[in-house]
């Protein structure tokens, strides 16, 4: 993998300053024009043959920056002040690597700005591992390269290893010259900036899981103990252990509804489980971004309870909310199935019972054939009140025959049926206002029932 230090030259003429980093105390880096000397010395060390820097210029910071002598002598007008660019700086750091003058336009309009953001991104590679340095440049580029390498990170997946910043307001200027203090009192520190990005990486995870209910990139984090970044310290082993059990926790729960695992959403372990990691990491209590996105888990998992039939609708709400649609029709239909022969205290565990359930909800008394069910059972659940509630309107026949079939055999069960009738597969967009009515129906029969809960 290529590893790149990328940086943006402006126009001012960077008075010589000492540069230090406090990860680093032995190395200071003194008297030089451009903090990009320091930062390449700081965290490009292991450069080698293949790797690269990049300085991004626009015509004026190359005129006066880029090359030698590029700025007037305010003392004696029409001269020009013998000083090095930093190609020349560059070229006495003896470094193992290439360097690549880049020209980028101003920045100073929309379409500049686009022009800008590619450029920067052609000059990019797959996987590369990238050192950032935002010091200099017009305002808005330092700012537009950190929103253009968390767009690299999506799609040429690239690596941060630092954003660097030199923090010339440690100075204190506050309006006067840096000439007005002596050069040897001119100490700027060299910040590291990574989690700024690790911050971006932890808001794309979160909006995931918030809009989507996808937890991988959010388990990634977790279980790779990103969130050090965050701390003053390394975490003790008890505190990662405590991280990476909340990233399997929620892993399993987002799992199991992707894939309807349904005898473990009944059972509710599994949330459960999750509600103590998030507990646990809650009593540490010293990681700030995680702090809301625990919230908002745990809200989620709010409505699921211990051995309950009716976690079956609240993950098909889950479902809704997030788009997994062939999930929430598929575990709303077998939740239903499951409601109904507990409420007549039928085993759910016996498929005989399912199909038997699943028939009766599905098929008209008239039309429905024994076929070797128990009479006395078959009328039971015909007379039980939550049958016919499910019966009313067609509900259920009409989620589980036409929708639940028609997505489930992927729209290849179009057929001719005797009667002329023709089976014609659902367009997409029909699927998700029937699930969301069928969920809202679900709960109103619920809430009307008198019997205990499910379970």
């Amino acid at each position: 993998m290529r590893k790149v230090h990328i940086s943006f030259l402006g126009t001012t003429n960077y008075a010589p300053c000492n540069y230090y980093n406090e990860d680093q105390p032995d190395l200071s880096i003194k008297d030089v024009r451009f903090v990009q000397e320091a930062s390449i010395k700081y965290y490009c060390h292991d450069f080698g043959k293949d790797d690269l820097v990049l300085v991004f210029v626009t015509d004026q910071a190359k005129t006066k920056n880029w090359k030698d002598n590029g700025h007037e002598d305010k003392k004696n007008q029409g001269e020009m002040l013998k000083i090095e660019g930093l190609e020349s700086r560059l070229k006495k750091l003896e470094l193992n690597c290439g360097y690549k003058l880049v020209r980028i336009d101003n920045g100073i309009d929309k379409s500049e700005v686009w022009s800008v953001f590619q450029t920067v991104l052609n000059e990019l590679m797959d996987n590369d591992i990238v050192v950032l340095d935002i010091t200099n440049g017009f305002r808005s580029l330092p700012m537009l390269g950190m929103v253009l390498l968390n767009y690299a990170k999506s799609v040429l997946d690239i690596k941060i290893r630092s954003i660097c910043y030199g923090a010339l307001e440690e100075l204190q200027l506050e309006g006067k010259s840096i000439y007005k203090i002596k050069l040897e009192n001119r100490n700027v520190p060299i910040l590291n900036l990574k989690e700024f990005s690790v911050l971006q990486d932890w808001g794309t995870a979160a909006n995931d899981f918030k809009e989507y209910g996808q937890s991988k990139k959010l388990e990634s984090l977790i279980v790779t103990n990103t969130f050090s970044d965050f701390l003053d310290k390394e975490p003790s082993t008890d505190v990662v252990d405590k991280f990476k059990e909340l990233g399997k926790n929620l892993n399993l729960v987002t799992s199991s509804i992707n894939t309807v695992r349904g005898k473990s959403i009944k059972k509710g372990e599994i949330f459960d489980n999750l509600r103590k990691s998030i507990k646990d990491i809650k009593e540490d209590n010293f990681i700030a971004p995680l702090s809301p996105l625990l919230g908002i888990i745990t809200q989620k998992v709010k409505p699921f309870k211990e051995n309950d039939a009716r976690n079956g609708v609240d993950a098909a709400q889950w479902c809704y909310d997030h788009g997994l649609i062939q999930q929430g029709i598929t575990i709303l239909i077998e939740s239903i199935i499951e409601i109904v022969l507990i409420e007549n205290g039928m085993s759910t565990t016996y498929k005989k019972n399912r199909n038997m359930a699943s028939s009766v909800l599905a098929v008209a008394r008239n039309n429905f054939k024994m076929n070797g069910y128990d009479p006395i059972e078959v009328a039971t659940l015909y007379n039980s009140r939550i049958v016919s509630l499910f019966n009313s309107d067609g509900f259920y026949k009409k989620l589980n025959n036409q929708y639940r079939n028609d997505i489930n055999h992927g729209g290849f069960n179009a057929s001719k049926r005797p009667m002329g009738h023709v089976h014609i597969p659902k367009s997409p967009e029909e699927f998700k206002p029937e699930l969301n009515t069928a969920i809202e129906k679900t709960y109103s029969i619920l809430e009307s029932l008198t019997s205990q809960p499910c379970s």
